[in-house]
């Protein structure tokens, strides 16, 4: 008539639901997974760390004013590219504006930052 395992697993199921019940269970229960999940983050962190350590020196990023002292010893300014060292490209403008009405409009080139001088 009864399955003998749909009969354990039944029971298997109202205990463990009983045991998750207890309010004292379910409090040890989710201060045990908390403390699991902080060692994890810690282990993580220490992980983290040790890799940061093994880079050492040669791949700590450089200052700001080394780059440009480095960059400018090595190269030259050179006119921009992109705006012939003006400084300034066309603004792209819709087709329905008039150039007559409107005027030739600008914009600070991109590349050269407004400069109109790039590094070869």
């Amino acid at each position: 008539m009864f399955d003998l395992k749909l009969l354990i697993i039944l029971a298997l199921g109202i205990l463990l639901g009983a045991i998750i019940a207890n309010k004292d269970f379910r409090r040890k229960f989710f201060i045990g997974f908390r403390k699991f999940l902080v060692q994890i983050g810690q282990g993580a962190r220490s992980y983290s760390a040790q890799q940061q350590k093994g880079r050492g020196e040669s791949q700590r990023k450089p200052y700001p004013d080394e780059v440009k002292h480095r960059y400018i010893q090595e190269h030259k300014l050179v006119k921009c590219p992109r705006c012939g060292g003006t400084g300034r490209i066309p603004k792209k403008m819709p087709k329905l504006l008039d150039e007559k009405l409107w005027g030739e409009q600008t914009e600070e080139c991109s590349n050269c930052g407004g400069t109109g001088k790039v590094y070869d």
